[in-house]
């Protein structure tokens, strides 16, 4: 039935001369300019009589904000998610939307809390809640014991949900609980064993521990998910040297280099590797390729020269030491530079 109070009737008029502007614009320009082509506001056709005034309109104005997300248009989404809640005080997914609006848009974190704390007062099995009062918790408050409690909350409701085993990981590392930080980001990684970014958490955590092991399996896991990562073959060729597996190191180099030709760390790293292993000329091969990409990479002429003085080759060691001396010096490196006059003060004195 169509409102006839004075102000359904204003609206109406209001909404046929929003019709004629655009028909009017239409006329002069031969079709709408995009800046022009946006529907009435919602309170215009609630009054309007042309949407019910009911909860459905308070789902109407919850779709709206939900649709604003999406561009980023934050403050519409309050507005709209704001009226959705008037209309209907329960709306539980308007108070969730506004509250991820406000963190984000008007910073205000202890109002998207507060939506998020009212969503779980109307409903307390809203994962959704727990998990995005964890989120400003951990990543705008600091409160890590607090997101952990609301992480946990989320995943007893929703216990196949990967993010919050993540997230709930994150801010056991801040609390300095690595080993129950890996232990969440295992069980996110069973959930969901196709996310590289979940190995690429777990990597950095035992990196931190020293489990060089638990590098390789988790290496060797990126790799078979994505082997073209040149990262993978590096972090596993790097947690191997700690090993001192340096056939595997220069195995993986080979791949590196393989898939990044010009990767001057790689042919430096295989190098050194190949050098450990007692393959002198093979670790002169690398430092010379790396002078051919870079013919003013001083360090190359360096370890090149170096490499040449365990082998002997006394004269090839001076030129290459100096021509790295030299470099350095254009190039302002003090510090390195005395490290060279010492190399070149050695090989002089070899008698």
């Amino acid at each position: 039935m169509v409102n006839t109070s004075c102000e359904a009737t204003y609206a109406i008029i209001q909404v046929n001369r929003y019709i004629l502007r655009l028909l009017a614009v239409a006329f002069v320009f031969g079709s709408i300019p995009s800046y022009l082509s946006v529907e009435p506001s919602y309170s215009i056709l609630l009054s309007a009589g042309l949407i019910a005034s009911d909860t459905n309109s308070s789902e109407a104005f919850f779709k709206s904000c939900d649709a604003k997300l999406n561009p980023k248009d934050y403050k519409g989404a309050i507005s709209d998610c704001t009226e959705a809640i008037r209309i209907d005080p329960n709306n539980v997914n308007a108070y969730n939307n506004r509250g991820y609006a406000k963190s984000f848009y008007l910073t205000d974190y202890r109002g998207a809390i507060a939506d998020f704390t009212e969503a779980i007062r109307i409903d307390p099995n809203n994962a959704r809640a727990y998990s995005s009062r964890g989120f400003v918790k951990y990543y705008h408050l600091k409160d890590y014991r607090g997101a952990i409690a609301d992480y946990t909350e989320a995943i007893r409701l929703k216990p196949k949900d990967d993010s919050a085993y993540s997230r709930r990981a994150d801010a056991k590392r801040e609390l300095g609980d690595k080993y129950g930080a890996i232990a969440d980001i295992t069980e996110a990684i069973r959930l969901n064993p196709k996310d590289n970014y979940l190995y690429i958490f777990r990597i950095r955590l035992k990196e931190e521990l020293k489990d060089y092991r638990g590098l390789i399996a988790d290496y060797t896991e990126l790799i078979r998910l994505k082997p073209k990562d040149d990262y993978a073959y590096s972090g596993r060729a790097d947690a191997n040297s700690k090993l001192g597996d340096y056939k595997s190191v220069i195995a993986d180099y080979n791949e590196v280099i393989r898939l990044k030709p010009k990767d001057v760390n790689a042919y430096y790293n295989r190098g050194f590797a190949k050098s450990k292993l007692g393959d002198k000329y093979g670790a002169i091969a690398d430092f010379t390729e790396i002078i051919r990409i870079n013919p003013k990479n001083a360090m190359a002429y360096y370890w090149r020269g170096d490499t040449k003085f365990e082998l002997g080759d006394k004269q090839g060691a001076l030129r290459d030491v100096r021509e790295a001396a030299r470099l350095l010096q254009q190039q302002g490196d003090t510090f390195i530079y005395e490290s060279t006059q010492d190399l070149i003060r050695k090989i002089e004195n070899l008698r």
